[in-house]
């Protein structure tokens, strides 16, 4: 029988899981024209944004199944003030500093391919992380997901920081689609 699972894994699946969903209607209502499209001045298109997502997803994965995680940037210090004031407002809903850097790791390169293909990729990976990290605490209950810049947590606040990951991404492409329907 698998062990029972906290209020705070139950969260954090319910999290990602929404996030990952409203992404992709998200994406699905985005103009044609602004797949390939920045969002801004200096910003990625919605092509770069969703494969950083996969991405991001690649390594968490590659984590979870024994291989490296991201590398670690920052000073242990940094880590611990990092985690109780940014990684906290972010686990908590309350959004990602503005003009944050991506990790390397995580950072978009080369064409993703057609929206289609890419919004397959998303879902196949938004399915397989909850499905990974699930049997992952059962195997390994103490297991880590790593952070650049928060270092190692555990996997269920992993998950969680994965939605709220998604959520800023959706927020971002979002005033795509509204700023699309108030010209259009």
């Amino acid at each position: 029988m698998p062990p029972r699972r906290s209020q705070a894994w139950a969260h954090a699946t319910g999290v990602h899981a929404a996030a990952a969903e409203d992404l992709v209607a998200t994406v699905e209502a985005l103009p044609d024209d602004a797949w390939r499209r920045p969002i801004g001045e200096g910003k990625w298109t919605p092509a770069q944004i969703v494969h950083h997502l996969n991405l991001t997803y690649d390594v968490i994965l590659r984590e979870l199944a024994g291989g490296d995680g991201m590398v670690v940037r920052t000073r242990p210090w940094q880590r611990v003030l990092f985690r109780a004031t940014i990684g906290r407002r972010i686990l908590r809903g309350r959004g990602f500093p503005q003009r944050a850097p991506a990790p390397r790791e995580i950072r978009p390169e080369g064409d993703p391919g057609p929206r289609d293909e890419a919004l397959a990729a998303f879902r196949e990976r938004a399915g397989r992380l909850a499905a990974t990290a699930e049997e992952v605490l059962d195997e390994r209950p103490a297991a880590r997901i790593t952070h650049a810049y928060f270092g190692a947590a555990p996997v269920t606040d992993g998950v969680l920081m994965c939605g709220r990951h998604i959520q800023h991404h959706t927020a971002q492409l979002r005033a795509v689609t509204d700023g699309a329907a108030s010209t259009g």
